[in-house]
């Protein structure tokens, strides 16, 4: 028994947090992944910046490379910052190929108190359909960077629905991100791993949920690896499937992030693997 999603939301997944954040099938979208960590990246740097002052600043990079493949971080937007994204589904099996837009911005500080970030996506915008702005989604996350470098972050997926999308499920969700440094002595490339758990509803429920039609809770988690100051290594699961790709910042002083990212590379859901292709562009106003 195949489960079936409305796949032209799915690069949503990697809009965002960033991201944003952003099931390959399923029809779920968040703004998580969409900068990859640039908005988490800064937060941390305002942290070390406060707590070792003697360090000689240098110019951060504009963007950081994402941590996640298709499953929301803690990280977000805060006050003064947005971004605009979008990105393709290309099945490497049965299907067609389709596109969503994500757009969104922060309020909030979540270093002094709480930050929320809001998005929209556009989805069904290629492949079989052409109809920019007839299907979406809202999505909110309230995020909190807390004094040891942890974000924690709840949010609420698809309150608000119209067009092919209002098949898509609610999703209610809380996640916990970290990083580590596995080279804390090295002054080029300190090796971040950044680690992400959570739980969740609707797109997160497992592939037993989906085929009862049940929105019950189940674990999510990611993981990034910064390979290069440029490059990471991400993969995720998803709670009902296992992505695995790159995320990348080609440009030190353009906040641009690209991912790339083969989603359910074990077949579980049943409808074939397919490449995620997505990119973001973030700016403060």
């Amino acid at each position: 028994m195949k489960v079936k999603f409305l796949k032209s939301s799915f690069a949503s997944f990697f809009l965002l947090s960033a991201v944003i954040s952003a099931n390959p099938a399923v029809a779920q979208t968040d703004s998580s992944g969409v900068v990859g960590d640039t908005f988490g990246d800064s937060n941390e740097l305002r942290q070390k910046l406060m707590i070792d002052p003697i360090l000689v600043p240098s110019e951060p990079p504009a963007a950081a490379p994402g941590s996640s493949a298709g499953t929301p971080s803690a990280y977000g937007a805060s006050a003064g910052q947005a971004y605009v994204g979008g990105g393709g589904f290309i099945p490497l099996d049965d299907g067609y190929v389709d596109g969503s837009l994500s757009v969104g911005a922060g309020f909030g500080d979540p270093v002094k108190s709480v930050g929320v970030e809001v998005g929209v996506n556009l989805t069904s915008i290629g492949g079989q359909n052409f109809d920019l702005g007839d299907s979406g989604t809202v999505g909110v996350k309230v995020h909190k960077y807390l004094k040891d470098g942890t974000a924690v972050a709840l949010g609420w997926s698809n309150p608000v629905k119209w067009g092919d999308a209002k098949g898509a499920k609610e999703t209610f969700y809380g996640v916990a991100t970290k990083s580590f440094d596995l080279k804390p002595n090295d002054s080029k490339n300190k090796m971040p791993l950044t680690v992400s758990v959570g739980l969740g509803t609707g797109s997160f429920r497992s592939k037993g949920a989906i085929q009862d039609n049940e929105n019950s809770v189940n674990l999510f988690g990611s993981a990034g690896l910064r390979v290069t100051p440029e490059a990471a290594i991400v993969t995720s699961w998803t709670g009902n499937s296992l992505n695995f790709g790159g995320s990348f910042a080609p440009f030190k002083k353009s906040p641009v992030v690209i991912n790339a990212v083969v989603t359910d590379i074990t077949n579980n859901l049943g409808n074939g693997s397919g490449l995620s292709i997505s990119g973001g562009y973030s700016f403060k106003f």
